[in-house]
């Protein structure tokens, strides 16, 4: 194989790849999409997550934000078929300001929304997109926003992604029950 050929057998394994985009920073705030599978599966609800990184000081809201702020809000783009599911919140933080009480993240915090895929796939990826909306915090709250998406493979087998595996089980572990209690108030 000369090495023009070799070129193009590069050139063409490289666009199959799944495309892993970086991050995105809205001034005080992380932002991206992530998958807990390393593929898209046919007919099964697939978990993807958006995945906010408020900057130390800084935090995002909770789906009830308390005295003030505003939940994250997403706005799904997907292939023909598919489905998402509503926003799966993890248990808030308490985040006081004066006589203020809101319910947020001042962490990393995965978002959890399953993505149902139609039993037929076609391709061999597909890539899915969302606008994501927020409102971040400190002792001033900025709105934010990231235009984001997601590229996976299709099989019929996919395993735990090893990067976001910790991640989301520590979401998975962090959501609430119906009827139990956190901090003083119910969870429906």
């Amino acid at each position: 194989m000369n090495f023009r050929s070799l070129l193009i057998a590069l050139a063409v394994m490289l666009s199959a790849a799944p495309v892993f985009p970086a991050p995105v920073r809205d001034r005080h705030v992380e932002a991206e999409l992530v998958a807990e599978r390393t593929a898209w599966l046919p007919g099964v609800a697939n978990a993807v997550a958006l995945r906010l990184k408020p900057d130390p000081g800084w935090h995002t809201y909770w789906r009830n934000p308390g005295d003030s702020g505003l939940p994250t809000t997403l706005k799904w783009t997907l292939p023909t078929g598919w489905t998402a599911g509503e926003i799966e919140w993890p248990y808030p933080q308490v985040q006081k300001l004066g006589d203020l009480v809101n319910y947020g993240y001042g962490e990393e915090t995965l978002h959890l929304v399953a993505l149902q895929a139609p039993a037929k796939l076609g391709g061999e990826f597909i890539t899915v997109q969302a606008e994501a909306k927020w409102l971040m915090c400190s002792d001033i709250c900025i709105p934010g926003k990231a235009d984001l998406e997601l590229r996976l493979p299709v099989s019929e087998i996919a395993t735990v992604d090893p990067r976001w595996a910790a991640a989301f089980e520590d979401a998975h572990s962090r959501l609430p029950r119906a009827g139990t209690l956190t901090g003083g108030f119910a969870i429906a």
